[in-house]
């Protein structure tokens, strides 16, 4: 299975194929719901994410006891560890929410750790 990250700083990798984010160097494991959260984000770039689509993707039938109290814990949650990917998703008043991504995402070959390193780019939006 090929790796997934996303470099959203110097500081803040996303590894969407295990859960993680590396911060300030050290490996941070997302919940099913952080994770579920921020895949379907990447998995639609730049495309407005109504409310309706964030919880029927995330939480499916099983709807939390106030759907938008679940968005806006996890938005907030994100802005507190990790603002660098919290800055990326961005409000659009009267229809949801949309993430801009960095460049590219990378894949991950853990037997050539000095390659990979030198190939991370380095994503530096105006947000």
């Amino acid at each position: 299975m090929m790796n997934e990250r996303y470099v959203f700083s110097e500081n803040c990798t996303l590894d969407l194929s295990n859960f993680s984010v590396i911060y300030n160097g050290r490996l941070c494991n997302l919940t099913t719901k952080q994770h579920d959260f921020l895949e379907l984000f990447i998995r639609n770039p730049n495309i407005v994410l109504t409310f309706n689509q964030i919880v029927d993707a995330v939480w499916d039938t099983e709807s939390p006891y106030n759907e938008k109290q679940g968005i806006s814990d996890l938005l907030h949650f994100f802005k507190k560890n990790y603002p660098e990917i919290r800055d990326c998703i961005r409000s659009i008043p009267g229809e949801g929410y949309k993430i801009t991504l960095p460049e590219q995402s990378l894949n991950s070959n853990p037997d050539s750790k000095e390659e990979q390193e030198e190939s991370i780019p380095m994503w530096m939006g105006d947000l």
